[in-house]
């Protein structure tokens, strides 16, 4: 239970109540020959549960450790996905989470880092804008530069129906809208579009101030 393991980390390994509370697992990383390391090991779901109950909603692991544990097949997804609500880390690579079925719980609770690779990756994955996606979009914290997706030749096409997707999408917030066009517009010079796409793109390029000459 906690207090048998607050107590372990605590006396023999020095740790704070804080460190046992919101960031456990990035210690226990630090104590991988230590018998409290291999208990842990053998019964990872029960750990994960115990600091769930503990952490008062907040971890604070490394990233390094929070990948670990998320990609460990010794925890449940339903504890991950829990786990994951409770993480404020920020996760750089969202393919460096291996099981694709948790990359939108990822995205709906914030914790991928706000990168356009990160966006197509998930696109690649889901073939559509859904609205963990377009959450992602909406709170993204740095100006959108689509020229700055890259993906092998045979994605080349996948990048464009991206493109395609996030102009022809009515739900994009106006300020990242904004950006998105004018990226795009640096990107490329004509889109293969369908009538219905280009009239949502129209609509709101006339409602943000735009004119076609002003490209």
């Amino acid at each position: 239970n906690f207090s048998n393991l607050k107590l372990m980390l605590e006396i023999m390994h020095g740790l704070s109540e804080e460190d046992i509370r919101h960031s456990n697992y990035t210690h226990l990383l630090h104590l991988k020959d230590t018998p409290i390391f291999a208990y842990v090991s053998e019964n990872m779901e029960d750990y994960v549960q115990i600091l769930l109950q503990f952490c008062d909603g907040d971890i604070r692991d490394t990233e390094i450790a929070a990948l670990e544990l998320i990609n460990t097949d010794k925890v449940s997804d339903q504890t991950k996905q829990c786990y994951i609500t409770c993480l404020s880390t920020k996760i750089s690579d969202i393919c460096s989470i291996q099981d694709k079925k948790m990359w939108k719980h990822c995205m709906s609770e914030s914790v991928i880092v706000s990168r356009e690779q990160n966006a197509f990756e998930y696109y690649a994955y889901v073939k559509s804008i859904d609205e963990a996606l377009l959450q992602f979009i909406n709170e993204f914290d740095a100006e959108f530069v689509f020229e700055s997706i890259t993906g092998s030749d045979n994605q080349n096409e996948l990048i464009e129906k991206f493109a395609i997707a996030l102009i022809s999408n009515n739900k994009i917030d106006n300020n990242h809208y904004k950006q998105l066009v004018n990226s795009l517009a640096r990107t490329y010079e004509i889109f293969e579009i369908t009538v219905g796409e280009m009239k949502i793109f129209y609509s709101r390029y006339s409602r943000l101030g735009y004119h076609t000459a002003d490209r």
